[in-house]
């Protein structure tokens, strides 16, 4: 994730476990994007 400019961070939580959170931010806009690839990750939550 880093090699990417990403970041990784550790979140606190209720219960046993760790969680994790990471983030990419990408360049290319969505526009430019494959239509099923965009559908998918409007579908996850990440657009």
């Amino acid at each position: 994730v880093r090699k990417m400019g990403g970041e990784i961070k550790v979140v606190k939580k209720k219960g046993p476990g760790t969680l994790m959170q990471l983030y990419l931010v990408f360049s290319t806009p969505a526009e430019s994007m494959d239509r099923s690839c965009s559908v998918e990750l409007k579908q996850r939550n990440l657009m």
